[in-house]
């Protein structure tokens, strides 16, 4: 099964990319300095927070070969969501509608964290893209607002 494994540094300088299916991002935006991330198709993790992936956008690309400025938005969810339905709507719904406003090739995933069971990562067209107008438009969680019991939004700017 394909993944994300995500592992956290807080020295002063970038970690050590392991491969060739990972990239460093410094965090612009967020809690932490520096943040791996490394994309593995079933076998061993390195060490970290591991996603699997549950949704791909068709333009999606590899996290190696993201923009210059990512998105990441972890979210936690009422135990009594409807998960089939959230997920409908966050795939064909959500993401489609965010791609115009510059958060584009949106890739979701799922875990076992506790506290933070949805992850998505997203291109950014500019690194203040998420004060546009056009995001402040399609921003947000609609019929499934009330369910949200905690969000953490990142910016993160690659440096590979």
């Amino acid at each position: 099964m394909s993944g994300l494994v995500i592992a956290r540094f807080s020295g002063e300088e970038p970690p050590e990319a392991p491969g060739k299916t990972s990239a460093r991002f410094r965090v612009v935006e967020g809690e932490g300095r520096w943040l791996l991330l490394t994309e593995i198709e079933g076998g061993d993790a390195p060490e970290g927070e591991y996603y699997r992936e549950i949704f791909r956008s068709p333009d999606a690309t590899a996290v190696r070969d993201s923009a210059r400025f990512v998105f990441m938005i972890r979210i936690d969810v009422a135990p009594d969501l409807d998960r089939a339905a959230f997920n409908e709507w966050y795939n064909g719904k959500h993401v489609p509608e965010v791609a115009p406003a510059g958060l584009r090739r949106g890739k979701r995933y799922a875990s076992d964290i506790p506290g933070w069971p949805f992850m998505a990562l997203y291109d950014m067209d500019a690194r203040d893209t998420l004060e546009s107008e056009a995001l402040a438009k399609v921003r947000g969680f609609y019929q499934f607002t009330s369910q949200i019991e905690a969000l953490e939004r990142t910016v993160l700017e690659r440096v590979d």
